[in-house]
């Protein structure tokens, strides 16, 4: 009695009674029992889509379900009166629905395979809420519901998506390491004992090496005493190159450097001599490839293609390096950025062996 009363608000007890018996006689005819039971449920799941549309629906159009030969069938507009971000989320939400009405267990697998590539970040936001509603009916069922997302995308950079205890499992393991504490030298690049060496001799293309010993400043900061020797630092970033070629452990930071220096050289070389102390001295790789291209230097798109890679992390300061670290790594990973940077590395054993 107590469960109807709850279930039926506002129902008194005599009305719980009678409920009670209609269900007992009801129950006795087994087929009509069924077929109440199914058209409750079909009422159930019928309100489920129009309230579900009426929550999602941000157009001007109409859109309810309607029956159409014994099947509910929910007809979008033509694309002229929908745009397509109103449509995906609609046609996924709906789909949702109709997913739900299917899990029947009490724990549930839910997969849904690149959802970041067609939902912005408004409907983004919507299908989170909907998800979480979603979690919290089977919850009330004593349930459990796992929503599974597959990506290729990397969502610690997903402004947009924050569902609580959201776990995130990559299915290759990195093959980056910060073995060479490479961040440690990005984090301290500003510090006045070495950032005129580390911009002018490290981090960019230098024609000279410098009278100047850094190497103490180096080790009073934490940073390999190597590091202070301009030549050792230039072979060992390019050895980082050659084994991120051969698919190796390597440091991501390390190709950054190596790509950047490498680019500025082979504009460098290609300069006339009265031009190139100017060239030197200019601030920037972006503006070093723009002054070698207003004195008629041809500079292939690629230099400024791969500018998007290797420019940001090297300006990371300590809050940003994890983010900037994570970010690199997927970007190295993916083939036709490592075959962007072998072009620059033609005498690297991972060319040589092709």
């Amino acid at each position: 009695m107590n469960d109807i009363i709850k279930t039926v608000d506002g129902c008194s007890y005599i009305e719980a009674f009678s409920i009670l018996i209609q269900f007992i006689c009801l129950y006795e005819n087994k087929k009509e029992y069924r077929q109440v039971i199914a058209w409750d449920e079909y009422l159930q799941h019928k309100q489920h889509y129009e309230q579900t549309i009426n929550d999602f629906n941000s157009s001007w159009n109409s859109i309810c379900p309607k029956e159409e030969n014994g099947k509910l069938v929910v007809r979008f507009p033509d694309a002229d009166y929908l745009s397509n971000g109103q449509r995906d989320l609609l046609f996924l939400v709906l789909n949702l629905i109709k997913t739900e009405q299917t899990l029947k267990k009490d724990k549930c697998i839910l997969i849904i395979d690149e959802l970041f590539d067609y939902l912005d970040d408004a409907n983004l936001v919507a299908f989170q809420y909907y998800v979480s509603k979603m979690i919290q009916r089977f919850r009330k069922q004593k349930r459990e519901l796992y929503p599974f997302l597959l990506t290729h995308l990397d969502p610690k950079f997903f402004s947009h998506f924050r569902l609580a205890k959201m776990n995130v499992c990559y299915l290759d393991e990195s093959s980056f390491s910060d073995d060479m504490h490479m961040s440690s030298l990005i984090e301290c690049r500003t510090d006045d004992r070495i950032k005129e060496f580390v911009d002018k001799h490290l981090f960019h293309y230098s024609s000279n090496t410098p009278d100047v010993d850094y190497s103490d400043a180096f080790m009073d900061l934490k940073i390999k005493k190597v590091y202070a020797d301009k030549t050792k630092f230039h072979e060992l970033v390019l050895q980082q190159v050659n084994q991120y070629l051969l698919g190796q452990n390597s440091n991501p930071f390390a190709v950054c450097i190596a790509m950047r220096v490498r680019i500025e050289k082979m504009i460098y070389d290609q300069l006339p001599p009265e031009l190139r102390n100017d060239f030197l001295n200019t601030k920037t790789t972006e503006a070093k490839l723009i002054f070698a291209s207003e004195h008629n230097i041809e500079i292939p798109e690629i230099y400024f293609l791969l500018g998007i890679i290797y420019n940001p992390p090297l300006h990371a300061d300590k809050e940003r390096t994890d983010v900037m670290w994570n970010r690199l790594q997927r970007n190295l990973k993916n083939p036709a950025i490592r075959n962007m940077i072998a072009t620059l590395f033609p005498d690297c054993a991972a060319n040589q062996s092709l």
